[in-house]
């Protein structure tokens, strides 16, 4: 997922970090494998006060994003995440395979994620 995101940077996508954060005092768990900077917007619910499913954090991401619903994709493990981002026209892809969701994403995206060793 790391490759893709900066394969989809790279190629002129915005992506935003939309989170719920198992806390990030005292140790921030996105810091030291450089998560912050793949993102271009950050919404995490420890600090927005929400958390995902409700559709407001939703709606702030894409606020903060500065895009349409339907130019967005939105990720996530957890299928109960999902229904929110789609009824307000996100698309969705729900994460049961990493590879399998890379494929999709490369797909709607237009980019190849690039690995490096």
């Amino acid at each position: 997922m790391i490759a893709l995101a900066r394969a989809a940077r790279a190629a002129g996508h915005r992506l935003a970090l939309l989170s719920n954060s198992f806390g990030l005092d005292p140790f921030t768990p996105y810091e030291h494998v450089g998560i912050w900077d793949l993102f271009d917007v950050h919404v995490v619910s420890e600090l927005e006060g929400l958390a995902k499913p409700d559709p407001a954090i939703y709606r702030l991401a894409l606020e903060r994003i500065g895009l349409p619903a339907e130019r967005c994709v939105f990720v996530d493990d957890y299928e109960v995440n999902l229904p929110p981002a789609a009824e307000l026209g996100i698309t969705t892809v729900y994460v049961t395979d990493e590879d399998r969701a890379v494929a999709e994403l490369e797909a709607l995206l237009g980019v190849t994620a690039v690995l490096t060793v």
